[in-house]
């Protein structure tokens, strides 16, 4: 999956909202086949895939739900910790892009500042089939 936007370059002056919007594919990290018996034109539906929508003001050493401001429980295993699955967001076009719009006009609770926004998707009743795409925003006030 693939953070389309904000990216590096996206100019973020006093945003109200800023709106995610990424794609999910189902392949490999490096956009091959899972092995040499996969056709080159398999695909999945998409639509047993949830998302995470999460982000940090601290370069990665906390991270909070976009959803709600709520933190993320932190687990052993993991580097962002465990989201919560209540704030987790179906995939809604299992063909085309998947958009969030994210709330961000508290001035006080989102200064300007860097943010890391990071998008973790998980496969329904097999979590440990999970991947991510982090990026770095920076929002100017």
């Amino acid at each position: 999956m693939e953070i389309k936007q904000p990216n590096i370059t996206t100019e973020l002056e006093n945003p109200i909202t800023i709106t995610l919007i990424w794609s999910t594919k189902w392949k490999r990290w490096d956009e091959q086949k899972y092995t040499t018996e996969y056709s080159d034109t398999f695909t999945e539906t998409i639509t047993d895939v949830r998302y995470a929508l999460i982000y940090s003001r601290d370069n990665g050493n906390t991270w909070l739900h976009m959803i709600d401001d709520d933190v993320v429980k932190p687990e052993p295993s993991a580097t962002a910790g465990y989201p919560d699955t209540a704030l987790w967001l179906n995939d809604a076009a299992p063909d085309g892009d998947e958009t969030f719009t994210w709330d961000v006009a508290d001035t006080a609770y989102f200064p300007e500042g860097n943010y890391l926004i990071r998008l973790e998707a998980y496969r329904n009743n097999q979590l440990i089939h999970y991947a991510y795409h982090e990026q770095g925003i920076y929002i100017n006030r």
